[in-house]
């Protein structure tokens, strides 16, 4: 009984290591990082929609800091240097609007327009990343 416990628990500690890995490790380009973003900010719409508005913006905070800063694939550093300082900074600032619609409690289909339109530029500059062949690990 004893050994099947530990067994168990190898497994258990096994698999809670493999769900906090990076998600660069599960992404092989920048554009594979942005249905992860895409994820969190409706997650946090959700949190939003059923009025847990800091659970909204801890839902907007890791899609920027857990995904689009990610230690390990910084998609703001290679944006910022292989675009432009400008598109890095415009997509950081729709974070922060996103951030503040939230806190705000502003109409859901004017935080559904900032989630486009951010998606969009992720998504646009995602692709350029990925075509000018710039290595997730900077």
């Amino acid at each position: 009984m004893i050994e099947n416990h530990s067994q168990n628990r190898f497994w258990v500690i096994l698999l809670c290591g493999l769900a906090l890995s990076s998600t660069a490790a599960m992404t092989s380009s920048w554009s594979d990082r942005v249905p992860l973003i895409e994820q969190k900010l409706l997650q946090g719409l959700g949190a939003f929609r059923k009025g847990d508005i800091k659970l909204a913006k801890k839902l907007c905070d890791d899609a920027y800091f857990g995904v689009f800063e990610d230690t390990e694939a910084n998609m703001e550093v290679a944006i910022r240097k292989s675009v432009s300082l400008q598109k890095a900074a415009e997509l950081e600032g729709l974070f922060g609007s996103i951030r503040k619609q939230f806190s705000a409690r502003a109409q859901e289909k004017d935080i559904l327009a900032s989630i486009k339109s951010l998606l969009d530029g992720i998504r646009g500059t995602a692709h350029e990343l990925d075509k000018l062949k710039v290595n997730l690990k900077q």
